[in-house]
């Protein structure tokens, strides 16, 4: 089997920070990438990382990781599932080999790729940030998209009491029972926390029931992630502020094409 490379950016990058981290002797770049894809323990991964690229990594929430994440998190339970022979090299151009004689494969990761990021830099992770931001974006305005069409469902499901200004009230999906005016089973869990994408929705603005009005917002989760806020109303016109707060969004939004 041809070998497979392993393009990791973050891989020779900076990966001397784990020597500063590690008990004498100090591990070497190539033992802290080799203990990064192959340990099972919780965190392996993340404690090689300065604090500002774990943050960054992290920063999706509870609910969701960076895409980053969870690329290199599959990438290594692939490896650390496999079953054969694991040999490990501390020099040359093979990391480790994985030899399956019932199989008759043989699987070789190759580091083919060195180059140095500055994963300790606040002002480069703010400039990949940039990066992601579209994404991020993108993700805020479909969920925010998605509970305007469930305020409008759980207005007609129960029209004695309007729109709802309680976010958990439209979720429920995972219970058992029917939907009720406190369960309306109509947005997963996750978003009905309020937290997802590195966002927080809120709904406020509700007036006496059976409400009429109501306003929901998303804002960025981290206030200096140059991420825009996000809002709309009973109108369903989607609104920005590109100070990345709610209370903008709501008062002096721009609408959003």
């Amino acid at each position: 089997m041809r070998p497979i490379n392993l393009l990791l950016l973050l891989a020779a990058a900076g990966w001397a920070v784990a020597g500063a981290q590690a008990q004498a002797p100090p591990q070497t770049a190539r033992q802290a990438l080799i203990e990064m894809l192959l340990a099972k323990s919780p965190g392996a991964f993340e404690k090689h990382l300065p604090e500002p690229a774990r943050k960054f990594l992290l920063q999706g929430g509870d609910t969701s990781p960076t895409p980053i994440l969870r690329e290199l998190t599959s990438f290594r339970s692939g490896i650390v599932n496999r079953s054969g022979q694991l040999e490990t090299f501390d020099s040359g151009s093979i990391l480790l080999a994985i030899d399956e004689k019932e199989a008759q494969r043989k699987m070789e990761i190759e580091v083919t790729v060195a180059m140095h990021v500055p994963l300790s830099d606040p002002d480069f992770l703010k400039d990949l940030q940039k990066t992601r931001n579209p994404g991020s974006e993108s993700s805020a305005v479909a969920s925010l998209r998605t509970i305007l069409t469930a305020e409008i469902a759980y207005s007609s499901a129960f029209p004695e009491r309007g729109f709802t200004c309680n976010l958990s009230e439209l979720g429920g999906s995972e219970l058992p029972d029917k939907p009720t005016h406190e369960h309306a089973m109509l947005i997963d869990d996750a978003l009905a926390s309020g937290k997802r994408g590195g966002y927080i929705f809120s709904i406020s603005g509700c007036d006496v029931a059976p409400a009429t009005k109501f306003s929901v917002t998303a804002a960025p989760k981290e206030p200096d992630s140059e991420l825009r806020a996000f809002c709309s109303d009973e109108s369903a016109v989607l609104r920005y502020a590109a100070d990345g707060k709610a209370a903008t969004c709501l008062s002096e939004g721009a609408p959003l094409e």
